[in-house]
């Protein structure tokens, strides 16, 4: 397999490439991509971190901050107790997908260090016999009113739960993958021999739902991780014979996930009511929307409101559209203050005064390039 490697939100690159692993990237949503000749192609605007591959090629995007810090937050914004660095170590040759696969492999094996589990699961069919209780209604309405099969419920003890049913689904997803560690591969199709008699949720379905209690708790963390896992390997589009697949991630949206959740966990311990991409209207015949990544509210009243960027907008003619947001949001909530949270080194910390209506736009620059709790103990004072 061939390979290549960019950065993400790397200057503009020149690299060789088959016009068919060209097409895929900006077709994935990865980049910009530019013919130069002889196939010569300019790369740049990488929006995305992780791994695809197509027509036998490899391209990893690597992100720009460290792969530790980046799997932190993808984490938090999840449930802040489930990743810490020290849950997995971390090679300085590794990859993203290397990263997750290792911590796969970890909490789905303490996930099912007691065995799977088990719990009763409601399941109707079509048998020729009657057990558990009929479906009078489907009965009548697939079988015409005929004995057998007959429709019915019934309850079983089984392993088939959403919680076994994520875990293996997400191992499949993973040996999917053509660019897994050989280590990797045969240590997750372990995991799926241990998941003998759970069934896989199909492609495209809606993922269970789980609930978590003192029964099912150790799965927690393994769950969570497969979910992630689903929700970003799941794209795979097909134009004639060349297919390409990927596992890959917005960096900027698990910043602003992030930082949300961050700074809700925080302020929320400070007895403040936090609310999260609250839609709203800027106008009175309420044709133009509203979402602020952050509001927090007092006795009905909004007293703050905070967007998180991972980058500031330059567009060419509103090369400022994140101040410009932002006042909108604070005309709207009739406050003196906006804050916008960017990642160090995307922006400069600074304040816009707007005078009038006399509001202040607060940009804060939060470096990522810190231990968790040193990046967490930052939140609130960016």
């Amino acid at each position: 397999m061939e390979r290549i490697t960019l950065k993400e939100g790397g200057f503009e690159a020149s690299v060789s490439l088959p016009d068919v692993v060209a097409a895929a990237i900006p077709r994935l949503g990865v980049a910009n991509v530019n013919p130069l000749g002889d196939g010569r192609w300019t790369i740049s605007g990488i929006s995305k971190v992780g791994v695809i591959n197509v027509d036998g090629w490899q391209v990893e995007i690597a992100p720009k901050i460290p792969i530790a810090r980046l799997f932190f937050m993808m984490g938090y914004a999840r449930d802040r107790t489930i990743w810490q660095d020290h849950d997995v170590a971390i090679g300085s040759d590794d990859t993203l997908l290397d990263t997750i696969a290792v911590s796969f492999i970890r909490q789905a094996g303490f996930a099912l260090s007691r065995g799977m589990l088990q719990s009763y699961e409601t399941f109707d069919d079509a048998a020729p016999l009657v057990r558990g209780r009929m479906d009078i209604p489907a009965q009548i309405g697939r079988r015409g009113g005929l004995a057998l099969p007959a429709q019915i419920i019934f309850d079983e003890f089984t392993v088939d739960t959403a919680e076994n049913q994520l875990l293996l689904s997400a191992s499949l997803r993973l040996l999917d993958l053509p660019t897994l560690r050989t280590s990797d591969r045969t240590a997750i199709k372990k995991l799926t021999q241990r998941l003998e008699g759970v069934t896989a949720i199909p492609g495209g379905a809606l993922l269970p739902p789980v609930r978590f209690h003192r029964l099912n708790d150790r799965y927690k963390s393994a769950v969570g991780l497969s979910r992630l896992i689903l929700a970003n390997s799941s794209l795979e589009h097909r134009k004639g014979a060349n297919a390409a697949s990927g596992f890959l991630f917005d960096t900027w949206r698990i910043f602003e996930d992030f930082v949300s959740a961050a700074l809700r966990e925080s302020l929320s311990r400070h007895g403040e009511s936090v609310h999260l991409q609250s839609s709203s209207y800027l106008d009175q015949k309420e044709e133009l929307v509203i979402k602020p990544d952050i509001l927090l509210r007092s006795n009905g009243s909004v007293r703050a409101v905070v967007d998180a960027k991972y980058k500031a907008e330059k567009h060419g003619r509103f090369p400022n559209a994140d101040v410009y947001q932002m006042l909108a949001y604070c005309v709207k909530y009739e406050l003196k203050d906006g804050h916008l949270v960017y990642a160090k080194g995307e922006e400069d910390p600074k304040s816009y005064v707007v005078n009038p209506p006399d509001v202040t736009i607060h940009c804060h620059a939060l470096n990522l390039d810190q231990a968790p709790e040193a990046l967490l103990a930052s939140i609130l004072f960016t």
